[in-house]
């Protein structure tokens, strides 16, 4: 896809619209995609009608966010090409793109009139239709792509969604495991995949961690607050507010998010310091201007990297994203630079260790608890059982720790 020789055949003859038009090509693949519109209309300047020019202009304008544009060429290819299955489905893209569902689907579903064994428009009426929750109507649209004897690792992994979706974990496991098998480093569907089989793992991948929470981030408060009935932070809040004078002392908020916990401590703290994975909940908790610093990082490379003076360290929810805790507890136990607390909050079950359940997170045993404090020399000062938040109509059982080191 390297320009170099279109542009040396537009040297010897100026003329040809395909030279243009594969010069266009080879920008938009290089992610020039304004360089890729001038060549695509030196093209057309030649030759008017050239509707895979229209049809590919309509693909950079989609990448520069001129959803508008896009239409319009499409619209011209079909005008030139009123069977054009490919520019079909690329109107359906970019309604989708604009919120324009009932267009949306109108378009795939006449690219696949046109062509019923047009696999790409099934996908994309299966994701849009995931995404508005009518899941059956994905789970069918998906199916038909598959019919087609494609191993497609998108297309399973949106099945296995769907399937965990309605609960249906038999079914879940399948495709996830499907989707592993021709994509080996799809790292979100292998750690589903071990969460249904009950194979237990060290930690959640951090790219499964960071999307879940870039996707998660614009609707996390509502979600949580509004419909989950979180409270974690507010009895964080009441656990400590009587230990620290107002406005003194420090507090390292690990897993920050949005800022929930540094709302609630802000009054009582000096300074505050955040750090998260996604950088899209940062920068949400920036706009709030809460912290005086904020991080993008994983927790544990952050630990071992940066110079740790706080008085408190909190991590609310955030354990459940990391099974094992031997690093976290030995690097905050050798790396802050003073004696403070550590007050976390855990999904918890009876028994031994940790496990990772069903929902892809982990749940931790006081057991386990203890084990690392007896360890890592940390006393519990204070241990109680908590609900954390809703979860299919019932309230997930957990645990509050404040642990001094």
């Amino acid at each position: 896809f390297s320009s170099t020789n279109f542009k040396k055949a537009l040297a010897i003859n100026s003329n040809q619209p395909e030279i243009y038009y594969n010069l266009g090509l080879s920008f938009h693949h290089n992610g020039n995609f304004c360089s890729a519109l001038n060549s695509y209309k030196k093209a057309l300047e030649i030759q008017p009608h050239y509707e895979e020019c229209y049809c590919n202009m309509g693909m950079s304008l989609i990448e520069l966010d001129d959803f508008k544009g896009a239409v319009s060429c499409f619209k011209k290819t079909l005008e030139t090409n009123p069977l054009h299955v490919g520019a079909y489905h690329n109107l359906g893209k970019v309604y989708g793109k604009m919120g324009e569902i009932n267009l949306a689907i109108l378009n795939y579903k006449k690219a696949i009139e046109l062509d019923p064994t047009f696999w790409k428009a099934y996908v994309s009426l299966g994701i849009m239709f995931s995404e508005n929750k009518k899941i059956r109507l994905s789970i069918m649209y998906l199916q038909n792509a598959l019919n087609f004897g494609l191993s497609n690792p998108e297309i399973y992994f949106n099945q296995a969604l769907n399937y965990y979706r309605l609960c249906n974990l038999e079914e879940a496991s399948y495709y996830f495991k499907k989707c592993v098998e021709f994509d080996p480093d799809n790292q979100t569907a292998l750690h589903f995949y071990n969460s249904l089989i009950g194979r237990n793992t060290k930690t959640a991948p951090k790219t499964y961690v960071k999307n879940l929470f870039d996707d998660y981030a614009k609707n996390f408060e509502h979600s949580l607050i509004d419909k989950l009935n979180y409270k974690v932070p507010k009895i964080i809040r009441n656990l400590i507010k009587n230990k620290s004078p107002k406005c003194s002392g420090s507090i390292l908020d690990l897993g920050c998010g949005t800022g929930l916990v540094g709302a609630e401590l802000i009054r009582y703290f000096k300074y505050l310091e955040g750090v998260d994975i996604s950088d899209s909940m940062v920068e949400l908790s920036k706009k709030k201007k809460i912290y005086n610093k904020l991080n993008v990082s994983d927790i544990t490379e952050y630990l071992k990297s940066n110079i740790l003076n706080f008085d408190y360290i909190i991590a609310a929810d955030v354990f459940v994203y990391l099974g094992k805790l031997d690093d976290i507890f030995n690097l905050i136990k050798k790396r802050n630079n003073k004696t403070g607390n550590l007050i976390f909050s855990t999904e918890y079950f009876d028994g031994e260790g940790y496990k990772l359940q069903k929902s892809g997170r982990y749940a931790h045993s006081n057991n386990y608890i203890i084990s690392l404090c007896n360890k890592f020399k940390f006393s519990i000062i204070n241990f109680k059982k908590i609900k954390l938040r809703k979860e299919n109509n019932s309230y997930i059982s957990g645990a509050l720790y404040d642990l001094k080191f």
